[in-house]
């Protein structure tokens, strides 16, 4: 059950690295941005703050 969750938060820690409005992406059923595995934990802002966040309505 415990490995059962850690994956379950990696998994949501992903997606919300790529979908910072991930909630109101859900809600709204959107699609999600693919994340880019190669820029996580990396130096610079790419992979943190580049991602599209889903228009204002």
């Amino acid at each position: 059950m415990i490995i059962t969750q850690v994956i379950t938060i990696r998994i949501a820690n992903r997606l919300f690295l790529a979908n910072p409005d991930l909630p109101l992406r859900f809600a709204l059923s959107k699609p999600l941005n693919r994340y880019d595995r190669n820029t996580f934990y990396s130096s610079g802002a790419q992979g943190y703050i580049d991602y599209p966040m889903l228009e204002k309505l």
